[in-house]
């Protein structure tokens, strides 16, 4: 069975037809195969149906609307420049944000084939993947074959970076594309295989002046991060974040965020507390008239966190989960199992960010043991004293130093305000998350450490025996260690 390799794809909108080119030879400039095939793009966007039928009136002849669920319509169009048109219309009239991806990319998701992915030709000749194979690295090497040995570990990162990026993307190689640009890619992706649509348009948020701790230690949750995503811890995503089906009959089940707000009573007059969870200090010094009470608490008790209070024997008030088991446990307020608004993640269904982050690990693990098999080599042949000048080892490496960019840089992208992609569900549900985390790996015989969050949303604590204790806390979750940085 001969294997032919995905090189490029073209779409023809006056045909409406995607035109795929194959070859056997990975270095050809010729194509040993083309493969035709009708292909209708198009876009999901959260309007009513009546609303999209009225609003491409227009185009009715060149168009189909279905409904994807309740207010959720999938626009499929004759070709892509009327797809465009009906976009920008749909845009302009409702300020929705539509992510509308070129054809090309469109098929090959539909497929899930990718350039560099292997293929044959069956007896119909249809064109048909062979199912988990990709002859990347052969590309690479053969890219470079005739090079020197010198002239190949030169380009081997350039080339290295532009292939996986192409296969891992469904996207036609091109120049270097940034981390964050990937990402973005990435998520338009699997938003359009998930029919996901975007909530809303990103928030630019301007940086404010950033909060201090003398003599504090800085903890980098990135790298811990990613392993909290995933299905077997908290399976945050876009589309498991208060899903339809697990939502939590009690503020103690499993799947219940610790940044869910339930009500408690107050047990003592004049009390106030400090709650762990920033966003609400500040949201609740804001909105509740005592202002003047608190200012006052915290310059006669020299703290430099907001309270919440004052509050009285037998007032009621909605708090964070993780602040009312703190309190309910010392007897400073009751849990009613009243007037809640919980938060909670999805236990059936597996979120598109845990399978990326899964796959990316694995892939990880298997580029480590590769890594470890080129050093051996390496050393052992003595081919080269420098690793440097190692051509597998700079292409494993090239490729473990992108994957685990990507990995690490998940999180911090699926919370920042200023993509398109943001929401405050699950950007508030990945803090919430990491302060539990830190909050847990307090031993119960000491008292919670004071912790802020810098702009890079690292962490800062003042105890140096806390980030011991921190070390042993996640080493006993088998989850890797947050990294220590120094100032």
């Amino acid at each position: 069975m001969e294997k032919l390799y995905l090189l490029n794809s073209v779409y023809e909108n006056e045909k409406n037809r995607i035109v795929l080119y194959f070859s056997n030879n990975l270095l050809s400039s010729k194509f040993d195969f083309t493969y035709k095939e009708k292909f209708n793009p198009y876009f999901y966007i959260d309007i009513p149906l009546e609303l999209g039928k009225k609003l491409l009136y227009e185009f009715k002849g060149d168009i189909k609307i279905e409904v994807i669920e309740l207010n959720k319509i999938k626009v499929k169009a004759r070709n892509y420049d009327i797809l465009q048109k009906c976009s920008k219309i749909i845009s302009i009239s409702t300020s929705k944000n539509i992510i509308l991806l070129e054809p090309e990319r469109q098929y090959l998701l539909n497929n899930n084939w990718s350039y560099y992915d292997t293929f044959c030709i069956t007896h119909e000749n249809k064109i048909k993947k062979i199912k988990d194979e990709n002859d990347l690295h052969i590309a690479i090497k053969n890219i470079t074959n005739n090079l020197s040995d010198h002239e190949k570990t030169k380009i081997c990162t350039s080339v290295t970076r532009k292939l996986i990026t192409s296969n891992l993307l469904y996207i036609n190689p091109d120049n270097e594309i940034p981390n964050d640009q990937i990402l973005n890619i990435l998520f338009e992706n699997n938003f359009y295989k998930n029919t996901l649509v975007l909530k809303n348009r990103p928030i630019v948020s301007i940086p404010r002046r950033q909060e201090s701790i003398k003599k504090s230690y800085c903890l980098d949750f990135s790298n811990v991060l990613p392993h909290l995503l995933l299905k077997e811890r908290y399976n945050i995503g876009f589309e498991t974040i208060n899903c339809s089906c697990c939502k939590p009959n009690r503020i103690f089940d499993l799947n219940t965020l610790s940044n869910s707000l339930v009500e408690v009573r107050f047990e003592r007059n004049g009390f106030y507390f400090i709650s762990t969870n920033k966003q609400f200090r500040y949201q609740y010094h804001k909105e509740d008239a005592r202002k003047e009470n608190r200012l006052v608490y915290m310059h006669e008790n020299k703290i430099k966190d907001l309270p919440c209070g004052p509050f009285f024997f037998g007032e009621k008030q909605q708090i964070p989960l993780s602040d009312a088991i703190r309190l309910s446990e010392i007897g400073d307020v009751t849990i009613t199992n009243e007037n809640n608004k919980l938060n909670w993640y999805c236990l059936k269904n597996e979120s598109f960010i845990s399978e990326i982050i899964s796959r990316l690990i694995n892939r990880l693990k298997i580029i480590e043991k590769s890594i470890s098999i080129s050093n051996y080599l390496n050393y052992s042949t003595k081919v080269s004293s420098e690793l440097d000048n190692n051509f597998a080892y700079t292409l494993y490496m090239t490729e473990y130093a992108l994957l685990s960019d990507l990995l690490s840089e998940i999180p911090r992208f699926m919370a920042h305000t200023n993509t398109k992609f943001y929401t405050p569900e699950v950007a508030n549900a990945i803090k919430a998350i990491k302060q539990e985390m830190v909050i847990k790996a307090c031993p119960p015989e000491h008292t919670s450490p004071r912790f802020i969050e810098t702009e890079k949303e690292n962490i800062l604590v003042t105890s140096k025996s806390f980030v011991l204790d921190v070390n042993t806390y996640f080493t006993k979750l088998n989850l890797p260690i947050p990294k220590l940085v120094v100032n």
